[in-house]
């Protein structure tokens, strides 16, 4: 479970079973639960982990079946294509035009101005596990990104 205000003053909260839930200034709850672009159907309720909100205001959402955008003026979300293959993405932050997304797949960078993953890093090196913690990525005062792992944290 992820809880986060956004620059409209929305409060939104990410559940393990149970989609996505926003509460807006007035106290009105909407919950968000099927997802559907082209031909893929998921299902939210299985797990949502993190939520983000980058500079320009929008809000990103890692769950079980792969990263979501959120679309204001349609108040909808919508599936973002990482790899060919689907993934899970356990946690979201952003540094210099990139989001940085811990995954099934291993962590990812993710270029907002391209549209498309950049980077594929998995084990080795100084990545000990990629075995991600929901929501355990923080982006420090010093720029650094540190993921949690099931081994302790990772440090890119």
């Amino acid at each position: 479970m992820a809880m986060r205000e956004d620059h409209a003053g929305n409060m939104w909260v990410a559940t393990d079973g149970n989609g996505i839930w926003r509460c807006d200034a007035r106290g009105t709850w909407k919950h968000y639960y099927n997802y559907q672009e082209r031909k893929h159907v998921t299902d939210e309720r299985m797990g949502v982990y993190s939520l983000y909100e980058d500079g320009a205001g929008t809000l990103w959402v890692g769950s079980a079946s792969g990263l979501l955008r959120y679309q204001r003026k349609a108040d909808r979300f919508e599936r973002v294509n990482l790899l060919p293959e689907p993934v899970g993405v356990y946690g979201v932050t952003a540094v210099e035009g990139h989001l940085w997304l811990t995954t099934s797949a291993g962590i990812l960078s993710y270029s907002l101005e391209r549209g498309e993953v950049e980077r594929v890093y998995q084990g080795g090196g100084n990545i000990s596990s990629t075995d991600f913690l929901p929501d355990a990525i923080y982006r420090g005062y010093d720029g650094k990104v540190y993921l949690g792992t099931t081994n302790g944290f990772v440090s890119l």
